[in-house]
């Protein structure tokens, strides 16, 4: 089973280990195809006046689309409307890993300063965020 907890650990990203993150996920990654779904919702805020859209992208194993996303989907927004962008793509699991890869190792830091950290350097030491 794969637990996620969101929380905010300053500097966590900083100190992880790309090639164990990968190892991890290369585990993990069970299904062959998975659903790239992108949908937006909207909440609307009476206090404040103001309608706020977020735009979601979530991947999912290929044959849990309707038995597990939709519902799923649905309890995890209250009070919101759901706006399908109906583009679903289907990546293959080596597709999927591919990305991953290159999002752990290939980050690309532009330094910018006046202490001589001009450049562009290769993120060798914990992984992007973002």
């Amino acid at each position: 089973k794969l637990y996620w907890a969101s929380c905010d650990i300053r500097h966590c990203f900083d100190t992880i280990d790309p090639p164990r993150v990968f190892r991890l996920c290369d585990e993990l990654l069970k299904e062959v195809d998975y659903i790239v779904r992108k949908y937006s919702v909207l909440h609307c805020y009476d206090s404040e006046k103001r309608v706020v859209t977020n735009h979601v992208k979530e991947v999912i194993p290929q044959h849990a689309y309707v038995r597990d996303f939709i519902p799923a989907i649905s309890k995890k927004y209250n009070h919101a409307v759901l706006i399908d962008k109906v583009t679903v793509s289907v990546l293959h699991r080596t597709k999927v890993l591919e990305q991953l890869k290159e999002h752990l190792e290939d980050n690309v830091v532009v330094g910018v300063g006046g202490r001589g950290e001009e450049g562009v350097y290769r993120q060798v030491k914990g992984i992007a965020q973002g």
